[in-house]
């Protein structure tokens, strides 16, 4: 199962590959936009843009634990933060745009809970820069790393 904070229509492309997705959403255009065509694996929440409000909570409304958490839309610190108990015991979070200093406190937070990082970096179509992506992730998780 895979919690996903994303931005637009990543939804799609990861119900394709696991067998379900929890999604929150913060733009009530694209929620309104992508909802109805969703595949039956797809449970899209929408909450309002806030920064340690309700939208990086809905993930603690949930009834199940996750193997990978994916962070990539707003409010990333406290996503990790609210995302960390509610892993699986091999569970796994990846920050995208890791490389941004504001999501530091994030790291440092999942270090602190006994995380260690494994860092990607490359270029994205859409950019010209060096761009991050970290997995935060435990011994014995779901990615065998």
């Amino acid at each position: 199962m895979i919690y996903l904070n994303l931005v637009a229509d990543s939804q799609l492309f990861y119900s394709n590959m696991v067998g379900s997705v929890d999604s929150v959403e913060y733009d009530k255009f694209w929620f309104d936009k992508l909802k109805p065509d969703l595949p039956q694996n797809v449970k899209l929440h929408y909450k309002e843009k806030s920064v340690d409000g309700e939208y990086c909570r809905v993930i603690q409304s949930s009834e199940s634990l996750y193997d990978i958490v994916v962070v990539d839309g707003r409010d990333r610190v406290n996503c990790i933060k609210q995302s960390i108990g509610m892993l699986k015991a091999g569970g796994v979070v990846l920050l995208d745009d890791s490389q941004r200093e504001r999501y530091i406190d994030g790291i440092n937070y999942a270090r602190s809970e006994g995380f260690r990082t494994l860092d990607f970096e490359g270029l994205k179509s859409t950019g010209l820069t060096l761009d991050r992506t970290t997995i935060l992730y435990r011994d014995n998780n779901c990615l065998g790393l």
